[in-house]
């Protein structure tokens, strides 16, 4: 599972030369200085770190070595940031960042440490499940992980252990074949997911795994499927697409669009009288969203699109408030939602044409109120509903409501 929001400080990207893992511990511990960009970086024989950043934050934690990164654990227990050494010698160290500049520390004089009684058997991973080893690399499931945490955030589900264990013998073939080539690809998706935990709007989130879904999309269209190797594959097989809109890149789920669904329930039914729907209603309605897809107004494509973010972040919420708080909460959506009810009617008696509700409602009859809310609900709907959680207590960052 993915876990909670990092502690965005700086990204560092790419390989390492040393000749062993013992020897870099050694040759890193030390204070290194940066004075164009003001960083310090100070490694410690306890293996801990300071990051002193050029705003005066410091960031304090442990770090280790596996498989030639520098790995600086996040002190907000979230994910690990991997950084790969360039180039370490006595006095120099060069990092890339993930675009590929250089930043290079030079050691500060005077204050490097003695390494005489570092252990040999010092822990230099937290890794506890080591699948292969090639020299001085190891395919652990650290690099597994990174293939999973991608696809659960794409796909909204819980990846199966069918599709794991896949995942690990594809990669011990792979790593077999060139293991610095795997540890590359496994790194560069860590990056991808830290681009999502450094986001708290759950809307740009939303936007983002849109947009790495609808890339895997393309390439599995395209029968480009080297791009995501096993990854792409899993991706396709478990997100199913129902609709793909190429002007916006917005892509239609199975999964968004049954719990875009299952949040419009839910807002009917926090009303004083909810009206009862039935299931064959529901997927007319499901029938009639996919069809007409591409022809929904913009707004209304994306709060179909981003279904899943969009109902974790609120019911789940809801389902942390008390009793009390959720009257409150129930109230104030059902004020702002028949307002604007109230001034769509208005707004459709004044005019002669007809809303895209109106005219999908005479093709097929469904429940009032699940049009009603399809047609008046927006994205800045969303966000005033999540101004009213957070003013009862709860978060709007999607990482600290939800598992994936």
């Amino acid at each position: 599972m993915i876990q909670k929001l990092l502690l965005a400080t700086i990204l560092f990207f790419n390989f390492i030369t040393p000749s062993s893992a013992q020897d870099s511990e050694n040759q890193l511990r030390g204070i290194w200085e940066n004075a164009e960009k003001q960083l310090q970086l100070t490694l410690s024989e306890n293996n801990t770190y300071e990051f002193l950043l050029a705003d005066g934050q410091k960031v304090l934690s442990k770090f280790s070595i596996d498989n030639g990164f520098l790995i600086l654990e996040d002190p907000g227990k979230g994910v690990n940031l991997n950084y790969y050494i360039e180039e370490l010698n006595e006095e120099k160290l060069q990092l890339l960042d993930n675009n590929g500049s250089p930043i290079q520390f030079e050691r500060k004089l005077n204050t490097r440490k003695t390494t005489a009684n570092i252990s040999k058997n010092s822990n230099s991973t937290s890794l506890h499940n080591h699948y292969k080893q090639s020299g001085r690399y190891t395919l652990s499931e650290n690099e597994v992980q990174a293939y999973v945490n991608f696809i659960e955030f794409v796909t909204g589900n819980a990846i199966s252990n069918e599709n794991k264990n896949k995942l690990i013998h594809d990669s011990e073939r792979e790593f077999a074949i060139n293991p610095r080539n795997i540890l590359k690809e496994t790194h560069s998706f860590h990056v991808k997911m830290r681009s999502a935990y450094y986001l708290k709007d759950p809307l740009q989130i939303a936007s983002l795994k849109n947009s790495y879904a609808a890339q895997a999309h393309l390439h599995f269209e395209q029968n480009d499927m080297d791009y995501l190797s096993t990854v792409g594959k899993i991706v396709n097989d478990q997100n199913l697409v129902l609709a793909f809109d190429k002007q916006y890149n917005l892509l239609l789920t199975h999964t968004n669009l049954n719990h875009f669904i299952e949040y419009l329930l839910f807002l009917n039914n926090l009303q004083v009288i909810p009206e009862p729907v039935s299931k064959q209603e529901i997927e007319l309605f499901k029938d009639r969203l996919i069809q007409d897809f591409s022809s929904l107004p913009l707004d209304m494509k994306k709060v179909v699109s981003y279904g899943t973010i969009i109902k974790n972040t609120i019911v789940e919420n809801w389902e942390n408030l008390s009793n009390k708080d959720k009257i409150i909460f129930s109230a104030k959506v059902n004020e702002q939602l028949k307002a604007k009810y109230m001034t769509g009617q208005t707004n459709a008696t004044a005019s002669s044409s007809k809303s895209y509700i109106e005219q999908k409602k005479e093709v097929v009859e469904l429940s009032q109120n699940m049009w009603k809310l399809l047609q008046n609900y927006s994205l800045s709907d969303y966000n005033k509903h999540l101004d009213i959680i957070t003013q009862l207590g709860g978060t709007r960052i999607y990482w600290e409501v939800s598992d994936f």
